[in-house]
Order: structure tokens, then sequence, then C-alpha cells
């Protein structure tokens, strides 16, 4: 679920939140808070605390701290008026897949407001299965997939830095795969796709989920690259949607800028990849060349390759911002996306694309989010080569602009 302010991305019915204060941030840091709030438009609804029952009494109440919080997990700052779409669903795993249900067995639940008595959100009902577990350092994110009532569920590990977060990038470019697979659910169909610096797999992840809920035929091949500390992450994830592996899912270990993995993993490939998918990455100015390294080295093996970068502006200063996109542009083509130009990327110049499209010219969900879309490929050089052809036998290639 993507919840954003000041303006809602509506995906489920609203209803006005009560009982919640407004954070204000003190005034003896305020520039770091500001900095940290930065774009920090699309919240998530996480646990305050684990839930410790292993047994549940029929006909008693239990409560759920429930908390509205960024992707830094800081507390979701709302003006007192604004309002966000709340919904409740207990999930069940059935045939390796998430999805809602109902059973003859299963228990009431209802949301309450803080310091309130009376139920401000219609009981509803729903089987419920708790796992005992006393590892504070994770949660879970449960994602909705493209199909009614399947989702797709991802571990984060906090203690994990980067790779073990669900960044909203991530959140942002899911969102708009879904939407591209309900109207054309063959739209990725044998596409090779490399999901850069993973993470926790949202993205590889989420595509593969897709394909499968969808019995596509021919899916797309996804190759999940990260640090070596980062892939049991990935791999549990994978596991914990009972995603076999396959031919077409792979996760490997990719460090930026080391030959040795990027042709260990194009050597793997049966041929070259079409999409290389990236989200989130820029955080230390230290690490910018190592990765644009990576980014040249992956289109000079294939200079067909598209690379798709989402990135949200957090903390990063403009002039570091600028020292990043100054030097990309030097050695490679980088252009802004808008969603229509994101999406068009993923399908043919038919006709029939303008009508699968059109409906994000419309959409504001990358101002809504802060979120930025670039496309990255192999930069022409601006010499062009001719040879000099003259009576005599001489090729001295000459250079022009």
């Amino acid at each position: 679920m993507l919840i954003t302010s000041s303006h809602t991305i509506d995906l489920s019915p609203s209803i006005r939140k009560k009982g919640f204060r407004q954070r204000k941030v003190s005034s003896s840091n305020t520039h770091f808070k500001q900095a940290l709030y930065r774009n920090s438009r699309v919240h998530r609804i996480t646990l305050g605390s684990q839930l410790r029952e292993s047994k549940i009494k029929a006909n008693t109440w239990h409560s759920i701290d429930l908390k509205l919080v960024t992707e830094l997990g800081l507390p979701a700052q709302l003006p007192n008026s604004d309002e966000f779409p709340v919904s409740c669903q207990l999930l069940q795993l059935r045939h390796g897949q998430y999805y809602a249900c109902s059973q003859a067995n299963s228990i009431e639940c209802r949301l309450s407001a803080e310091e309130e008595t009376d139920s401000w959100c219609q009981q509803t009902s729903a089987p419920l299965s708790m796992v005992n577990d006393a590892d504070d350092s994770f949660s879970f994110q449960t994602l909705p997939l493209p199909r009614d009532g399947h989702y797709i569920l991802f571990q984060e590990l906090w203690d994990n830095g980067t790779p073990g977060k669900l960044w909203d990038s991530a959140l942002v470019m899911n969102h708009v795969f879904n939407t591209l697979a309900e109207v054309d659910k063959h739209y990725l169909s044998g596409r090779r796709i490399m999901d850069l610096s993973a993470g926790i797999g949202a993205i590889g992840l989420t595509i593969v989920q897709t394909s499968r809920i969808n019995n596509i035929p021919n899916p797309p091949h996804i190759v999940m690259t990260d640090l070596e500390e980062a892939l049991p992450l990935m791999k549990s994830n994978q596991q914990l949607n009972n995603i076999p592996n396959t031919e077409h899912v792979s996760i490997q270990r990719l460090a930026w800028g080391s030959s040795y993995d990027i042709n260990h993993v194009l050597q793997g490939s049966h041929r070259p990849f079409d999409f290389i998918l990236i989200s989130d990455v820029l955080y230390n100015t230290r690490d910018f060349p190592a990765l644009i390294s990576t980014f040249r080295q992956l289109v000079e093996k294939n200079r067909h390759s598209v690379i798709i970068m989402g990135y949200k502006p957090r903390g990063l200063k403009q002039s570091e911002e600028d020292l990043f996109f100054n030097e990309c542009r030097s050695h490679l083509r980088l252009e802004t996306l808008d969603l229509e130009s994101f999406a068009r990327e993923f399908f043919d110049n038919s006709p029939s694309t303008d009508k699968k499209v059109a409906f994000l010219k419309k959409s504001k969900l990358l101002q809504l989010t802060g979120v930025c879309l670039y496309k990255i490929t192999h930069k022409k050089s601006k010499y062009r080569m001719i040879h000099h052809l003259s009576n005599s036998s001489s090729n001295t290639p000459l250079y022009k602009l």
C-alpha cells in the first residue's frame, strides 16, 4: 500500500483519523530533522511492538499497537485535518501465495483510536495465524499484487543497513509495474531483467510473483544482485513467498565497480539484459565512482541495455547530486522520465501502446512521492568516424564532429 501526504493515493476507502497528535520538530535540531523528513510523503503502517501472544482467548479484544512512520521509521508528520486510507486484512498462506480469505473459524477485528472508547472502523472478521518470535530487529511489509486478493510479503532487517529496508522508489516502481500488468499481463514476457542492488528483492521478486499468479507461459528472466552480506535476506524473502529456484530466477553477488562480479553475472546469462532496474542507491558520494563504473561496464557489454533508475532526494546537497548526475552525463546518456515515458520503455511503438499508457499522463504519483525516474543508456560518441577515400589505398580514419 502507498500512503502519501499531503495528498493521498486512494487505494482503499478513506477514513478520517482521530486521536493522532501532530508531532513537532524541536528547534534545537530543526535543520537536521528537516533533512530527514525531506520528501517523506510515503508512509508505512507498522507494528509499534511485536505481538507476543501464542494463544488467543475467544470473545476477548487484543490490542495491537500500530504506528504511522516514514521510510526511515520516523513518526509521520501530518496536519490534523489530513485523511489517509485504512484497511485491515488478515492474510493466509495457501498454495505459496498470500491472499485474503475467510473461513468458518475466524476472529473479529476492529481498529480503535487512541484515547477513545468508541470504535471508529467497521468491525470485520478474518482467519488469523500468529507466530511467536522474540526478535524485534525485523519487520514485514505486505504489498499488493496485480490480482485481487493476492499479496507478496517482505521481511526487513533494520540492522542490515540500506539493503535491509524497503525504500520509497521501489514502492513507486512496483506500483507502476503492477498497474502495467493489469493493462497487459504479458508486457514483460521473455524479457531479461537485472534488479541491481536489489536489497530485500522488492522489485525483482514482485515481478517474478506477478508472472506466477498470472501463469505467464514465457515469464521474464530475473537476476537480482547485491553485496554478499545482503543476499541471505533476499533469499529469505524468496523462500518466504515460496518462489522456487528456476532458470527464470537468480540471486547473485555484484559489488559496484567489480569487473569480476559484473562479468560473472553477465556470463551466466543466456543473452544480454533488456532492462537493468535500480532504485534509491544515492547515499554516499564516495560510492558514486563505483556506481557509475558499474553502469558503464553493463552498457558497454550490451549497448542496447536500458538502465531505469528510481531516486528520491533526501539528505544529499544539491552540489552532491550534481556531482553524480554531471559525472554520469559525461559518460552515459541520461534522460528524465515521467510515468508515461517510463511505461513506454516496456511496450512497443504500436498504436495500441498509446491506449495502454494514456491514463498515466494525468498521474501525480511522482509529484506526491518525490520520486524521480531516469533512463540511462550507452552514450554515442559526438565524433563520427569516416574513412578517407582517395586514389591511394589509404584507409586512415578521420574524425569529424
